[in-house]
């Protein structure tokens, strides 16, 4: 009963010992409707399932209810996944075994549902089956319902027609999340170093998706990322810049996102990268021929697929918008540009090669820049925040200690503390590489530091895996000034941890006052 006791917990669910009635659940209705929902989505197995549907709705037309689910979603030109569609069937069984116990839904909450195709959706359905079990469903039971779909990933545009009409819907009932989108957007930008505020595609993918993980969280329902290990370790530079989202979603949405959702988004950002990162558009300064030179681009686009474009000037058109927008400039003898790529023989087989393999260097030569952070990013650094080659018996003592440094300097207040130890409850923040990177709400934080901690022994720091570099950041982005230092602090970063010889001397460091002018060199 003591286990029993502790998975229901999880769903916010006492078990209690009554001595006169024996044992007894205490629990809102909706969080008893969750945790029957993910029972059957998440613990039971799929040859079970039938059974132990059968057995705790007993008496109730199941197989009713499923074609109703499937007449509404041929009539609304939709296809659930198995998931989705037993999740709509708990929830309208739930509804009607349970009429006695309505749900809660906040007011502010259902005027935003019902500006939803999925509210319509919602509604529909329960309206069939309400005349088919002879139940009247409450607005309540229709918004919980939309919210158990919305949750399940899908908010959609009806008609292609409709289009803009349902944009500017979106528009004007979800500003927050559009204001937040864009803000995401920017600072990503400016980290990485490449234009995904521009990229209207990455932008529509995350409004999709960050509204349903918005109401995932604010209800209660996790979901689980298995690629995350995978994200942390091929995508590590994407994920460390997006550490930055997690101060913004708690601005814009008071709540913490964890990160398998962070993972998530992660993915969409890294796709958007990829997409730019290997497309190039090109010159060819010619001294020759034009013929010669179509002839030679044509070789070159069929070759090097990523170049996608181009554009043929002569050494004395330097002002073209084109030559100004090249991503490389391709020529037979140095235009002293550094963007420029020299080949003598283009339409050589060794001519295609050797560019292919210039073009590598110079991504790599990009990549592989000695790391180091800027004058801008060293007030958030000092020497009596430098702690190395650290013994602490756990992560909460280590956060303690960080915590209390920061709150005597009046760095912070004293909530800082706790405010980042219930992050590290709902969420890991190792980053991979050996490295966390713990942070607060930034309600607590007086003046944006960065206590950096190297240990003399890898800790255990999520019960998986190991870091011994450590980066608490007390970030406070209240002023324009003050979030683009924190960008670039991130921007700055990111190669730094890529950096074997780096992050050997932080591991090696015993001096803090040197290694802070290392920092900075």
């Amino acid at each position: 009963m003591n286990s029993v006791g502790q998975q229901l917990e999880t769903w916010n669910i006492s078990l209690l010992n009554d001595r006169r009635a024996g044992y007894i659940l205490q629990y809102e209705e909706n969080d008893y409707r969750k945790a029957v929902s993910q029972f059957f989505l998440g613990t039971v197995q799929d040859q079970e399932r039938e059974r132990l549907l059968g057995q705790f709705f007993q008496g109730l037309d199941l197989a009713w209810l499923r074609r109703i689910i499937v007449r509404q979603e041929h009539e609304w030109h939709l296809h659930f996944s198995d998931q989705v569609f037993l999740e709509v069937l708990l929830v309208l069984a739930l509804a009607i075994q349970r009429q006695d116990h309505p749900v809660t839904v906040r007011t502010e909450d259902a005027r935003m549902l019902e500006r939803y195709n999925d509210y319509l959706f919602a509604k529909a359905i329960c309206q069939e089956a309400g005349q088919m079990f002879g139940v009247v469903f409450s607005e309540e039971e229709i918004c919980f319902l939309t919210m158990r779909i919305m949750c399940a990933g899908f908010v959609r545009i009806s008609q292609p027609d409709q289009i803009q009409e349902t944009w500017d819907v979106i528009r004007e009932y979800d500003s927050n999340l559009l204001a937040f989108v864009d803000e995401v957007l920017s600072s990503m930008a400016a980290i990485l170093d490449c234009a995904l505020d521009t990229d209207q595609n990455l932008r529509n993918s995350l409004i999709l998706h960050l509204r349903s993980t918005v109401f995932r969280l604010r209800h209660g329902q996790r979901r689980s990322n298995e690629l995350l290990q995978y994200i942390k370790t091929e995508y590590s530079r994407v994920y460390t810049a997006s550490w930055i989202i997690s101060m913004l979603f708690e601005k814009y949405f008071d709540l913490q996102i964890t990160d398998d959702e962070l993972g998530y988004i992660v993915l969409l950002i890294q796709s958007a990268l990829e997409r730019r990162n290997t497309e190039y558009n090109a010159v060819i300064l010619a001294d020759f021929a034009r013929s010669f030179g179509e002839l030679v681009s044509q070789r070159i686009i069929r070759y090097i697929p990523e170049i996608r474009r181009i554009d043929i000037l002569s050494r004395y058109e330097t002002d073209n918008p084109h030559y100004r927008e090249a991503d490389l400039i391709i020529t037979r003898t140095s235009c002293n540009d550094p963007r420029e790529v020299i080949i003598d023989n283009l339409l050589s087989e060794q001519g295609v090669a050797e560019l292919k393999a210039q073009i590598r260097r110079k991504e790599k030569s990009a990549a592989s820049q000695s790391p180091a952070f800027s004058v801008e990013c060293a007030s958030l650094f000092s020497p009596d925040l430098i702690f190395l080659q650290q013994k602490f018996s756990d992560k909460e003592t280590l956060l303690k200690f960080a915590t209390t440094w920061l709150e005597e300097k009046g760095y912070c207040s004293s909530g800082l503390y706790q405010s980042a130890l219930n992050r590290e409850k709902l969420t890991s923040t190792s980053i991979g590489g050996s490295v966390a990177f713990p942070h607060g709400d930034p309600e607590f934080v007086n003046e944006s530091h960065v206590a950096l901690m190297t240990l003399a022994e890898p800790m255990l720091w999520d019960g998986e895996e190991k870091v011994d570099v450590v980066f608490f950041a007390a970030f406070n982005m209240n002023s324009r000034e003050e979030r683009h230092r924190i960008e670039t602090f991130y921007k700055e970063l990111i190669p730094c941890m890529a950096d074997g010889r780096f992050m050997k001397l932080l591991r090696s460091s015993r001096d803090s006052i040197s290694l802070y002018k290392e920092l900075f060199r």
